[in-house]
């Protein structure tokens, strides 16, 4: 079982999150929010994003995340990249996504290369000025994934979201689902 630094009943809405992305000062820091909220990745995962892993076309962009980390007592297991692809709407979380892709020509080029703790500084910084308080990237996550619990996604769907192997790390996010319950049966 996954076990967090943060606090997870915290859970940014995307009004929070849009207060985080104005916050940004340039293009880079709004890309960095914007691949944050929309996949939920790890910090190693967003840094190990290369421009040959985003594709933009005039219906769609697509992230490819992937995702290696060190499993406690058995060494590390990889999951080949996710794909999360999200159709074309009007979203400035997409759009800067897109801006800055689109002044990177080269494909081996890393979006964000700096190390994890810089990520981690500039989006507690941006998250401090916009809402007082520095969150992380788990944050994000764990918004990321309740949301997408809530809107009914199953338990298969949110391990491949989350990048996950196991059912139980995924569980801690049922709470979030709305199930009607008919109360006057007996």
């Amino acid at each position: 079982m996954p076990r967090y630094n943060t606090n997870i009943d915290r859970v940014l809405s995307t009004q929070e999150a849009e207060l985080i992305y104005k916050e940004a000062r340039t293009l880079e820091d709004r890309a960095l929010v914007s691949i944050a909220w929309l996949t939920g990745g790890r910090t190693n995962e967003i840094r190990l994003l290369k421009r040959k892993d985003v594709t933009i076309s005039p219906d769609f962009v697509e992230l490819k995340l992937f995702t290696e980390k060190l499993r406690l007592g058995s060494g590390r297991f990889k999951v080949k990249k996710r794909e999360l692809v999200y159709k074309m709407s009007p979203n400035i979380f997409l759009g800067a996504i897109i801006d800055y892709c689109l002044i990177i020509g080269n494909p081996e080029e890393f979006l964000f290369s700096c190390s994890d703790r810089t990520l981690l500084t500039r989006i507690g910084d941006m998250s401090r000025r916009a809402l007082g308080e520095a969150l992380t990237f788990n944050h994000f996550r764990h918004s990321r994934m309740t949301l997408e619990a809530s809107k009914g996604t199953g338990l298969d769907g949110l391990m491949y979201f989350k990048g996950a192997s196991d059912v139980r790390s995924v569980s801690t996010y049922l709470h979030a689902r709305k199930v009607p319950v008919d109360l006057e049966k007996e």
